[in-house]
């Protein structure tokens, strides 16, 4: 999606053209955000779209039960039973959504600083496209942390998840929309942008004393230090 920003599609047009087209002829601007999450920066927006800013509140979302959804519930089974004998926020739950799928390289790291951490962990991970499964994580991992933390392959109910008392903070990639569901529920964050908004996301967390941003030209290691030497 992100590469379809400036190139035209079809129709003629890039995305950013699209929108700076839809800007152009509007009479105002709808926000999904609020004065107390980012008050400065509407206004910043307001002056340069030249148009009036209408923040609406970050419209967080709430959990729902999917109990006719039988391939939602066999695959959430198994991870909600685990997280059932976890300790109250104890768990450090691990995302980085769908449009960035991390290479192999990144994800051996990572895989390693949670397992140097010793914390327990759920992994929601997306495998990237020409990996075989078995190359995925280093050798041995799986073994190593079966006791320690859960690694599931593909979608998870995210919701469920942070609604669970047993997670205890989130490590993830700075979305907008994982920001607005992992604040609602309180827990601390640690953030690793990787494409996009994601890095003034993470900025602006940071400014507001409700992130914390892993640094370093090597990311991904910076995060066992963080975890070990919070």
């Amino acid at each position: 999606m992100m590469r379809n920003t400036h190139f035209p599609d079809a129709s003629g047009m890039s995305s950013g053209q699209r929108a700076a087209k839809v800007l152009e002829e509007c009479s105002f601007v709808v926000v999904r955000s609020s004065d107390a999450v980012e008050g400065e920066y509407i206004g910043l927006i307001q002056e340069l779209y030249k148009r009036p800013v209408l923040p609406i509140g970050v419209l967080a979302p709430v959990p729902e039960e999917n109990k006719n959804n039988t391939a939602i519930n066999s695959s959430w089974s198994h991870t909600q039973q685990w997280l059932d004998g976890q300790k109250p926020k104890s768990v450090l739950f691990v995302g980085f959504g769908s449009e960035y799928k991390m290479p192999v390289e990144q994800i051996h790291e990572l895989a390693y600083s949670l397992e140097l951490s010793r914390l327990p962990f759920l992994w929601i991970l997306r495998k990237p496209q020409g990996v075989d499964s078995s190359d995925l994580l280093p050798p041995g991992f799986a073994n190593r942390t079966l006791s320690q933390g859960v690694v599931l392959l593909g979608w998870a109910p995210q919701l469920e998840i942070l609604a669970h008392p047993a997670i205890g903070g989130c490590l993830f990639h700075s979305g907008w929309g994982t920001i607005v569901e992992s604040l609602g529920f309180g827990h601390p964050l640690v953030l690793l942008p990787m494409i996009a908004d994601q890095g003034l996301n993470a900025k602006l967390l940071v400014e507001k004393e409700v992130g914390y941003e892993v640094p370093g030209t090597k990311m991904v290691h910076s995060v066992g230090m963080w975890l070990l030497n919070p």
